[in-house]
């Protein structure tokens, strides 16, 4: 159970940080 809740937990963080360098990556290329 702590071994699927780590991994919920580092998908989660993967995600969260693919998404913000994405709207970085937009933003930059809006300007």
């Amino acid at each position: 159970m702590s071994v699927f809740l780590g991994y919920f937990v580092f998908m989660a963080t993967f995600f969260a940080l693919s998404l913000g360098i994405f709207i970085s990556f937009k933003s930059i290329k809006l300007i």
